[in-house]
C-alpha cells in the first residue's frame, strides 16, 4: 500500500474528497408568497408545496452525477456511508417530508409535519430557520428556505479519490467544475423559470451570484461593443 501511495504521488494523510465544507458553494433557495399568504398551504388550495419540491429537486436531479460529486460528505456520519452525501448536506424539511407525494397534502399533513419538528429539540432550531421570524408562535410564514451544502476537494479521479490536495489546491480548476454544474441550475431556477404567479424564488449563493454577475457584465460589454461597431459601420457606409 505504501509503495502504491508513493507511486501515485499521494500522501497517506491525504484529505478525502468532499469533506471540507465550502461555504461559498452553499445554495439557499428562498420562496416567498407574493401576497404574503401562508406558504404551508394544502394542495387543494394552492400548489405552493409542490412548486417548492419541483424547484429544489432541480438541484439534486438536473445532473445527479455532478451533484453527487459536490455534495458534502462525512466519513464519521453514522447515518450515511462515505462517499455518499452527508446527512448534513441538505436541510430541506418540506422535500424530506412531502417529496414522494407533493400533490395530495392536507392540512392535517401540514399540522403533523410542523408538530413533529417542534417536539424534537434537536430539529426545532434548524426547522425555524426555514421560516420567517415568529413562526413558532404564529404558525404562519410567507417564506421558506432550504439549504444545500457542498464540499471540496473535487473527486476528479473517482468518488473516493481526488488529484487535488485540499480545497485550495488549483482552486481555479475546482471552481470550473462547480461552475459548469451549478451556474446553469442557478440560471434556470432564478431567471428562466421564476414565473410562478403566486411565489417568487430567490437563490442565494456567493459563488454562483458572482458568476451570474460576470455573465451579465460580459453580456453588457458584448452588447455595447456590438452597438459601437454598428454605429461605426453605418457612419462609414
Amino acid at each position: 500500500l505504501d509503495l502504491a501511495i508513493k507511486y501515485l504521488g499521494q500522501s497517506d494523510t491525504k484529505t478525502l474528497p468532499k469533506t471540507q465544507l465550502e461555504g461559498d458553494y452553499t445554495l439557499v433557495t428562498m420562496f416567498k408568497t407574493r401576497d404574503s399568504s401562508d406558504i404551508l398551504t394544502p394542495s387543494a388550495i394552492n400548489d405552493y408545496i409542490e412548486f417548492i419540491i419541483e424547484t429544489n429537486k432541480k438541484i439534486t436531479d438536473t445532473d445527479p452525477d455532478e451533484y453527487y460529486s459536490f455534495c458534502l460528505a462525512d466519513p464519521t456520519d453514522g447515518t450515511t456511508s462515505y462517499p455518499d452525501c452527508s446527512s448534513a448536506a441538505v436541510w430541506d424539511p418540506i422535500l424530506f417530508r412531502f417529496g414522494d407525494n407533493p400533490t395530495n397534502i392536507s392540512q392535517q399533513d401540514i399540522d403533523d409535519f410542523v408538530e413533529s419538528h417542534l417536539k424534537d429539540p434537536q430539529l426545532a432550531d434548524n426547522f425555524f430557520q426555514c421560516f420567517e421570524e415568529g413562526f413558532e408562535e404564529t404558525g404562519h410564514s410567507q417564506y421558506y428556505r432550504a439549504f444545500y451544502h457542498f464540499g471540496l476537494p473535487y473527486p476528479d479521479i473517482n468518488a473516493n479519490t481526488s488529484s487535488f490536495k485540499d480545497d485550495t489546491d488549483r482552486r481555479d480548476e475546482q471552481n470550473e467544475y462547480y461552475k459548469k454544474w451549478a451556474l446553469p441550475i442557478f440560471q434556470q431556477i432564478q431567471v428562466e423559470e421564476n414565473d410562478h404567479d403566486k411565489i417568487e424564488v430567490v437563490v442565494f449563493g456567493l459563488y454562483v451570484r458572482d458568476l451570474q454577475t460576470d455573465e451579465l457584465t460580459n453580456a453588457a460589454l458584448m452588447f455595447t461593443g456590438g452597438s459601437i461597431l454598428t454605429v461605426f459601420l453605418i457612419m462609414w457606409w
